[in-house]
């Protein structure tokens, strides 16, 4: 008799194979013959026709042993086939406005919408229908001292808070910066002080006032000067990738303690982008990247593109030399390199990390943040948003009526009915770790809608990466204590 169907991934390195355990959070080695049972009836979803398959390519007998074993597992609690049963958003509205009202951690204030690039893939440079174009708008001081006020009175219960500048290319309003870092560390002087800026403006007047306020930094940087310059152009098409080298060379040789402790880059993955051309670039490519801090941004497409199901990142062999590196530097007892770091360390943290309890009837939408809380943004205008990734038409506020908590707490649930009726999550294995939130289902028009292409993505990934943390357990298992630090 064959076990209930169990809720659980498979997936192998190149020398084992493995089964994800939903129930227990728990990753087992099997025996390739369990595998290959536990892998049909994911992709059968049928557990008589994965019983007579397996058939088909053993013996009668030893496929039924592979089935009791699995029946066995099931008694001792492992390869359940329980799924919850509902998605639940955990808080209620009394612990949001509770949290709302003094445990805020970011604000972003959206300074400037002028930019002086036009990068193919910017949101909001005119493909994506409704959402807000580059324009000459800015924010008024008024705006901000009000953000910044609010933002303070709600973040008191927090060691730690920080105020983000956004654009547009926010050192287009490098005057309001200043005035906004000094007013804000004249409220609570140890609020952190960061921006992401395209590097063309890294000069001058907006250096000084970086410098002076300790202001992180993140440069929009691609990689090697033809695959950036590519995409990340002047308005009149004039490249950027060796007048941003310029800038940092300059930053670097004037003010080097603020450029090691404060200067990091965002490299945005294109589709079709070689990562191990990046990562050898930011690896061995110049002074200018030792030691620096990188995060990982992919691109967002367009309606038109996402239907013809064109995906980002390179093909297999880029990330498989890249993995491979990654792999053999902590085996090595060395410490990865910034790029591969920043493209697998929080996915492998999280799995490291992962509470390791049973699964119980609620599934929480765990990928999503308390609305307003870890990432409060201020639109031009003064309106309030989740984050600056959220388009216009999910406001939860503004600056004269403060916080709707209401408005917060009505998206929240939204999103956790979408994942029961619209993706069903209760089913996917990748549940208990799904890192989807309000930025990959919120569009235009103003409604919530989840892309299953996405949803496909997500559990591919998340097989991966489970691939890659197994990959060094068996190399060197005391190399897993690189995970539990914070990514």
């Amino acid at each position: 008799m064959s076990p209930a169907w169990p809720f659980v991934a498979c997936f192998q390195t190149a020398t084992a194979k493995y089964v994800y355990d939903v129930n227990t959070n728990g990753i087992f080695k099997v025996s390739p013959e369990v595998w290959e049972a536990l892998s049909l009836t994911n992709r059968l979803r049928s557990l008589s026709g994965a019983h007579d398959k397996l058939a088909e390519g053993l013996s009668k007998e030893t496929a039924d042993a592979v089935w009791q074993h699995i029946g066995q597992q099931q008694d001792r609690g492992i390869f359940l086939s329980r799924r919850p049963k509902r998605v639940r958003f955990p808080v209620n509205r009394q612990d949001l406005a509770a949290v709302q009202e003094s445990q805020l951690r970011q604000l972003t204030l959206c300074i400037t919408e002028v930019c002086n690039l036009r990068c193919s893939y910017c949101v909001h440079g005119g493909a994506f229908p409704d959402v807000r174009q580059h324009s000459n708008r800015r924010m008024s001081i008024r705006t901000a001292r009000k953000a910044i006020d609010f933002f303070l009175r709600r973040s008191k219960g927090n060691p730690q808070v920080f105020l983000s500048f956004y654009g547009g290319e926010p050192l287009a309003n490098i005057a309001l910066i200043e005035k906004s870092a000094g007013y804000a560390r004249s409220q609570r002087p140890d609020v952190h002080l960061n921006l992401t800026t395209n590097g063309t403006l890294l000069r001058g007047k907006a250096v000084e006032v970086l410098v002076r306020h300790g202001v992180r930094i993140l440069v929009s940087l691609d990689g090697p000067a033809e695959l950036h310059d590519s995409s990340r152009v002047y308005v009149n098409g004039r490249p950027t990738h060796a007048p941003i080298l310029r800038n940092l060379e300059r930053l670097y040789t004037d003010h080097p303690d603020y450029y090691r402790s404060c200067v990091g880059f965002i490299v945005t993955l294109q589709s079709g982008a070689d990562l191990s051309r990046i990562q050898a670039f930011f690896r061995d490519g110049s002074h200018l990247f030792d030691r620096s801090r990188l995060v990982i941004n992919n691109v967002k497409r367009p309606p038109e593109a996402a239907s013809t199901g064109a995906s980002t990142g390179d093909g297999e062999d880029g990330i498989l030399v890249v993995t491979r590196r990654f792999v053999d530097d902590l085996v090595a007892g060395g410490e990865p390199d910034a790029f591969s770091a920043a493209l697998f360390s929080r996915d492998l943290s999280l799995i490291h990390k992962r509470s390791q309890t049973s699964m119980t009837d609620e599934a929480y939408p765990n990928g999503i943040c308390y609305p307003g809380v870890q990432r409060l943004f201020c639109s031009v205008d003064g309106r309030f948003q989740i984050c600056e990734r959220v388009p216009s038409g999910f406001d939860i506020g503004d600056v004269d009526r403060g916080m709707n908590v209401d408005a917060a707490l009505e998206l929240a649930e939204k999103y956790a009915a979408l994942a029961e009726t619209e993706t069903n999550c209760c089913e996917c294995p990748a549940v208990r770790m799904c890192p989807a939130c309000f930025t990959r289902v919120s569009h235009c028009d103003g409604e919530l809608r989840k892309d299953r292409n996405d949803c496909d993505n997500i559990r591919a990934n998340l097989e991966y990466m489970m691939s890659v943390y197994c990959a060094i357990a068996e190399a060197k298992p005391d190399a897993l204590r690189f995970f539990n630090g914070d990514f």
